[in-house]
Parts: C-alpha cells; structure tokens; sequence
C-alpha cells in the first residue's frame, strides 16, 4: 500500500473548476509502473460515459460510478424528450433511479445557456466523486477518483468558444440550407 502513498502524494491537485495540469495518457503512464496488474485493469477501466458493455469484474467503487451516472443520464432523456413531446423510453438504459438525479438535472436543465447547463451537471459529478472519495485517502479508490475527475476536467477543456462558435455556425448553415 505504501506505493499508492507516494503516488498519491505526488499527484497536482484537481480542482472543480481548475484546469488539466496532467493529461489522462501522462496520469496512467504515472500508474501503470506503480499499481498492480488487477489495479491498473481496474483504473483503467473507469470511464465518465457508462458503456452498454461493462468489464466483467468492476470494482465496487467504479459500479456505483457507473450506476449514479446511468441514472443522471437517462433522467436526461426522461427531461430532454418531454422537452420534444417525445417518448424517451427506447433511449433509457436499465438501472435503478439515482438519489438525486432528478432534481440535479431538472436544476440543469431549467438554466438558459446549455454551457452553463453542462457546468452544473459537471459540478454534481465532481461531487458525486468526492462522496466516493470519503476515507480513501492512499489507495485505488482515491486513484479511481482522480482519474474520473481529471476526465471531467479534460471534457471541460474542450468547451472553448472557437469549437462551440464553429459548432453553431455549421447548425445555423444546416438550418438555411434546408430552409432554402
């Protein structure tokens, strides 16, 4: 255990709204030396987006990652369809209701800009993790965490004004050409 110490240790701080002092290829290449096979399978299976096809031993910390964030996405959908007038239902995946899911999403969905809208739901994850982090202070719950919220930083990174400028202007000269 005292390995996971010093790498723990070592790593930048990560802050909610910080930026990416350290790139997820530059964080495993920093953990794959140190942790243990089954370990580093483990880390490297943690992923902000739930596949529809989990690994076949998930560590218990990564099943409720990944069951919270299942639960916020198909809240999502429940709200984005009833937005179109249309039946979510086919795009919902199984799993159980998440606690809180609801209100964090209706709380996100209810502000103007979907920037900010994402930011919110970011912010839920962020906090959602650092429940999971609660007494896992040097070991692979703690490296887990880590590396879940240094995704959501990464993500976060990319939401610039360029990309989302050029992102609107090719939806508004979809929308023209199809009107003319």
């Amino acid at each position: 255990m005292s390995q996971y110490y010093y790498l723990t240790a070592s790593l930048p701080l990560l802050l909610p709204e910080g930026e990416v002092l350290m790139d997820s290829p530059a964080f495993l290449g920093a953990c794959r030396g140190i942790l243990s096979p089954g370990d580093y399978a483990q880390l490297t299976a943690c992923r902000l987006v739930p596949g529809d096809n989990p690994p076949p031993r998930v560590h218990p910390l990564l099943g409720r990652w990944l069951a919270w964030e299942k639960a916020l996405r198909n809240e999502l959908v429940r709200v984005r369809a009833a937005r179109l007038r249309r039946d979510g239902e086919p795009f919902l995946r199984p799993g159980e209701d998440g606690a809180g899911a609801a209100e964090i999403v209706r709380e996100a969905a209810s502000l103007p800009n979907p920037l900010e809208a994402e930011f919110k739901l970011d912010k839920a994850r962020w906090a959602f993790l650092d429940e999971l982090e609660v007494g896992h202070i040097f070991d692979l719950q703690r490296i887990m965490v880590y590396y879940l919220k240094l995704q959501i930083l990464e993500r976060r990174s990319r939401f610039t004004r360029e990309k989302g400028g050029r992102a609107y202007g090719k939806l508004y000269q979809d929308v023209v050409n199809q009107i003319t």
